[in-house]
């Protein structure tokens, strides 16, 4: 009995951790930023975010490129970490849109996908990034 209950915990955090990867691995890929702090983001902008497998976090962030890394936990929790950023001159409009993401990155603390599968990565006060599959 002791060996079926073992058995049984062992397989129930398999699946656990399948459900985690499978998470993990729906963010992978380039998300083109559409929304910040409730502000739609202009089409010619080019604001993206592109989650790496290894953890890395590369993108535009309106203006300048961005590196950074991510961290996934459990129930939808993330953790965004941009540690870099280039430093070209852009217009103002440009750069306001760039400080507000990069100010608002490093708050994220969960993501969840809509029901049309766009990224919703949220402060805990409710502020949102919203990016859609590239």
């Amino acid at each position: 009995m002791l060996k079926s209950l073992c058995t049984a915990l062992f397989l129930t955090g398999i699946g656990s951790m399948a459900l985690a990867g499978d998470g993990h691995a729906s963010l992978i890929g380039p998300w083109k930023v559409t929304e910040v702090s409730d502000t739609v983001l202009p089409a010619e902008a080019p604001t993206e975010l592109e989650f790496l497998k290894d953890g890395a976090l590369a993108g535009n962030a309106g203006c300048n490129r961005l590196i950074g890394n991510y961290e996934v936990g459990a129930d939808g929790a993330i953790t965004l970490s941009p540690q870099g950023v280039t430093m070209m001159a852009c217009p103002e409009g440009a750069m306001a849109q760039e400080t507000r993401l990069l100010e608002l990155m490093p708050q994220i603390t969960n993501y969840t996908f809509d029901k049309g599968g766009a990224l919703m990565l949220t402060t805990q006060d409710g502020q949102i990034i919203r990016a859609e599959r590239s």
